[in-house]
């Protein structure tokens, strides 16, 4: 498809001889007839079929993958029902956590341990500043 040009023109330059090359030695037609002539460097099949069989490969992956979404936002969660105040009747240091975060508790059940020893103390100081 390509040649038929060129081998027109081949037999139109057999008819009539140039006088002198417009270009000096450099035939800009006979440079492009080898070009087209000449057959691709195995280097450039390779690099073709690279580029060709990773454009596959990222089209595959993007038409079968599932890609997870994360999203992060300033925000404070805030229980449904609200959150409870708890207060011992005494003061303490504490010692032991009975439940944990959403964890359901029935009335009456231990939250958690206070160490009241300090408690004790400072009502018996109390109580002799008083006399």
């Amino acid at each position: 498809m390509l040649r038929e040009p060129f081998a027109r023109e081949r037999t139109i330059g057999m008819a009539a001889e140039p006088t002198s090359a417009p270009h000096g030695d450099f035939e800009p037609v006979a440079a492009t007839r080898l070009l087209i002539d000449a057959a691709p460097s195995s280097t450039a099949r390779a690099s073709g079929a690279s580029v060709a069989l990773f454009v596959l490969a990222s089209l595959v992956w993007a038409s079968l993958a599932k890609v997870d979404v994360i999203v992060t936002a300033p925000g404070v969660i805030v229980p449904a029902d609200g959150t409870k105040v708890i207060q011992a009747p005494q003061a303490g240091t504490v010692q032991r956590i009975a439940v944990r975060d959403g964890q359901s508790v029935r009335r009456g059940a231990v939250l958690l341990e206070l160490d009241s020893t300090a408690a004790i103390v400072h009502a018996l100081r109390a109580a002799a500043a008083d006399l």
